[in-house]
């Protein structure tokens, strides 16, 4: 099993490909740009799941500031 400093160091890799996006996008790169969103969604997502509801959903109060 990989350990929090890996998951996130491919946190950080996938935010700067998604910020990479952008910027290409903001260029008229659009080619390039979707490659680098593509590649930052094929990373998956690796933020632990424990805050999701046991219906696997968010639950119902997630967006509500405290």
């Amino acid at each position: 099993m990989r350990g929090p400093d890996f998951m996130v160091d491919q946190l950080i890799e996938q935010e700067t490909l998604f910020q990479q996006g952008l910027l290409l996008m903001e260029s008229g790169k659009k080619e390039e740009a979707g490659q680098a969103f593509q590649t930052s969604i094929a990373m998956g997502d690796c933020l632990p799941q424990a805050a999701l509801g046991e219906s696997g959903n968010l639950p119902d109060d997630a967006g509500t500031l405290r």
